[in-house]
């Protein structure tokens, strides 16, 4: 059987629509955040956010605030810690 990978673009998008937060991670140079309404920045392209996704080991999730997202409260997820999340939220 083969391995779910619960850390993509669409279920992040997904998560973050049903839990009204937005996650946001670093890697190779680059840094994305994922919410319901799409990523941030929107000039990165989709293999450009796969790898950083693909890499990034802690993912930070803020609670979706339309106003300004420094005043969004914050929590550092490890990769399995975020990966759970999903996979309980798709069973």
């Amino acid at each position: 059987m083969r391995e779910i990978d619960w850390i993509t673009q669409d279920y992040l998008e997904f998560f973050c629509q049903q839990k009204g937060l937005m996650v946001g991670c670093k890697g190779e140079g680059a840094e994305v955040w994922i919410s319901a309404i799409g990523t941030h920045p929107p000039e990165l392209s989709s293999r450009q956010i796969k790898d950083i996704l693909r890499h990034s080991v802690y993912f930070e999730v803020r609670v979706w605030l339309e106003e300004e997202l420094n005043l969004a409260p914050s929590k550092l997820l490890s990769r399995k810690e975020l990966e759970q999340n999903i996979q309980r939220m798709m069973n």
